[in-house]
């Protein structure tokens, strides 16, 4: 059984703004929110990946997740989620954090993500939060198997 706080904590998504759309990701799943760094650049990485950053001793990879979903980038990014992933810590940059909000397990509507395919894995589901539509999403699952190798 899980504890009530524990539950609590798992139903917590922050908020965040990319171009005009909202999203969410699960508040346990980010480590840490920042303010932008500029990325040292890592020569012949996939388009999305910046470089790297050091923060507090530690080199973190950049990834803009606008770039990363296929979303038009118009302006510079003014935050980075710092998650960690199978293959390391990675800081994405996001247009802008909203807030940490609860949503219950039955406000979100899943229907949608259950038409995805693999690569889709990280689309958890849709919510609606105050007056926006916020697409939920896994940043562990995104770039689960992500390979960050050179390119060619």
């Amino acid at each position: 059984m899980v504890a009530e706080t524990e539950k609590d904590d798992l139903q917590k998504f922050l908020i965040f703004q990319m171009g005009e759309e909202f999203f969410g990701t699960s508040l346990v799943d980010v480590r840490q929110v920042i303010e932008f760094h500029q990325a040292k650049p890592i020569p012949h990485m996939p388009p999305y990946f910046k470089g790297v950053i050091n923060i507090r001793g530690e080199i973190i990879g950049v990834v803009d997740l606008r770039e990363r979903l296929g979303l038009k980038v118009t302006q510079p990014g003014l935050s980075q989620l710092v998650f960690d992933t199978d293959a390391g810590p990675l800081a994405a940059i996001v247009d802008r954090v909203q807030s940490v909000t609860v949503i219950e397990e039955a406000a979100i509507d899943r229907r949608a993500a259950s038409a995805q395919t693999a690569d889709r894995a990280y689309f958890l589901g849709v919510a609606k939060v105050g007056d926006r539509i916020v697409t939920i999403m896994n940043l562990r699952r995104l770039f689960a198997g992500t390979q960050m190798a050179a390119t060619t």
